[in-house]
């Protein structure tokens, strides 16, 4: 589970697994990770359409049996903006989510 936050407020994105221009279509699998072992995973937004309502601050995920949420840090990314527009939806309001991969040369071989 992935959502972004504008303060405390959900923001209303549809989220896709896999697809979009930069996210790969393979299905995920199991990665199993050492304790304290990193993670990755790529998230990718297109541009909005005509204006901006709302810019998301934070990033929280949920893995495979968390309990609770993690805050993840962007750095100094931009975590991406809420669209408004003539087309319904628009599609800036989609995130695309790639599978969780063990290393950061997995998340780009198809």
């Amino acid at each position: 589970m992935i959502a972004f936050y504008a303060g405390a407020k959900r923001l209303a994105f549809t989220y896709a697994h896999g697809g979009g221009q930069q996210v790969t279509r393979r299905k995920p699998t199991e990665v199993v990770l050492a304790p304290g072992a990193d993670a990755y995973f790529i998230v990718n937004k297109s541009t909005c359409e005509v204006r901006t309502v709302a810019v998301a601050t934070s990033m929280r995920v949920r893995l495979s049996g968390d309990a609770a949420p993690r805050q993840v840090s962007p750095g100094r990314a931009s975590l991406g903006s809420l669209c408004s527009g003539p087309t319904t939806p628009d599609p800036g309001n989609t995130v695309h989510v790639s599978p969780v991969e063990p290393t950061i040369r997995d998340l780009f071989t198809s």
